[in-house]
């Protein structure tokens, strides 16, 4: 799996674009956008904070504050609960077509 096809499927649920993705914006949509890769790939993908860190160019604490942050907004963010609903069903499918290729493990299959 590409590491863009997730981030791909997110900015487009997200509205924004792979552009403002990488450029590091403080905007809202791409906080939210940001913050939901970190979650997904976390929670679903069980994947180290330290590695989606590296993959992304943010420090550790950063994206352990994106995961924890993006939680709570799930808990009280009706709009940010659908969206995210939307992307971990799309990001899913992507990631299941390739789960033995990459040893991707899901918490919730």
């Amino acid at each position: 799996m590409e590491i863009t096809s997730i981030d791909e499927i997110a900015c487009d649920i997200f509205g924004i674009t792979l552009a403002q993705l990488d450029d590091k914006s403080q905007k809202k949509e791409v906080t939210d956008c940001r913050f939901a890769i970190y979650y997904f790939r976390n929670k679903e993908l069980n994947m180290r904070m330290s590695t989606i860190s590296r993959m992304y160019g943010y420090t550790n604490p950063a994206v352990r504050y994106g995961v924890n942050q993006f939680d709570k907004w799930l808990i009280e963010n009706a709009i940010i609960k659908r969206l995210y609903s939307k992307f971990k069903m799309e990001a899913k499918k992507v990631a299941s077509k390739n789960i033995k290729e990459k040893g991707y493990k899901f918490r919730t299959l």
